[in-house]
């Protein structure tokens, strides 16, 4: 069984490695390989996959456009036919450090908004759903919507300012299920644990572990700037729309 080792999880700031070609193929979803180790965050819990490729001196640079897990390891699948050339060779796979950094800020941030909600605020909203996209970010909750007002956003802002002035890190490790992390944890409704990768946690200091198998960054002051926007119903679900502004640039 070929398993691939998936260091995203253990640093999010590695954009570079040398990995070993075990497996190519071709399935329903396209051309593909399968390495010892990756880098590459496939797309999953509300976060937009990386973008990066692999290269093998000069000769081979392939564009990965997805990657999948299964049981014999991640399957990262390539716009062009993956060359035969490859496998059982060692090749270096690159991720583009600007996307890697503004996926793992909106992740971050909506860990952040959607916990202060409902653990500081304590407003009676449940997190249930988290869509971490540059340009269409939302958290989505159950509960009495009523409870929102006007003054609703200004409060947030209030209390992500004295969060800020703490300047909360970002906690990550692996639990098992029925530990006490696990017990005390703010697991989602229906939660299941994951089959075929490490059960994982992360949790901003102030607040409750989640389990959470996305990139996310240290420090929530890597941020320049996380703005709820507006609340707004959609399918008679409440959601809570917001961007974040990164440093030299700006991801809407």
């Amino acid at each position: 069984m070929n398993q691939t080792k998936t260091l995203f999880l253990e640093n999010t700031y590695l954009f570079a490695m040398l990995a070993n070609v075990l497996e190519t193929g071709t399935d329903e979803y396209g051309n593909y390989f399968v390495v010892d180790r990756s880098i590459y965050y496939p797309q999953g819990g509300g976060q937009r996959s990386d973008d990066g490729y692999i290269s093998l001196g000069k000769e081979h640079e392939i564009k990965i456009i997805k990657a999948k897990y299964t049981d014999n390891g991640m399957r990262h699948y390539t716009e062009s036919i993956v060359p035969k050339e490859i496998l059982h060779r060692e090749v270096a796979m690159h991720i583009f450090q600007d996307s890697r950094r503004t996926n793992a800020a909106y992740h971050t941030a909506g860990h952040w908004l959607s916990q202060l909600i409902f653990e500081n605020m304590q407003l009676p909203l449940f997190p249930v759903k988290g869509h971490h996209f540059p340009n269409e970010a939302y958290i989505e909750f159950e509960g009495n919507a009523n409870c929102i007002t006007p003054e609703t956003i200004d409060e947030m802002r209030m209390v992500m300012q004295i969060d800020l002035q703490a300047n909360p890190k970002m906690n990550v490790t692996l639990a098992k299920i029925g530990s006490k992390l696990f017990e005390s944890a703010l697991l989602p409704k229906n939660f299941k644990p994951p089959i075929n990768k490490p059960l994982r946690f992360t949790r901003i200091e102030g607040y409750r572990w989640l389990p959470c198998g996305g990139t996310h960054l240290d420090s929530l002051r890597e941020i320049k700037s996380v703005i709820p926007i507006e609340f707004y119903t959609k399918s008679g679900k409440l959601r809570l729309k917001y961007r974040c502004e990164m440093w030299g640039s700006i991801a809407s």
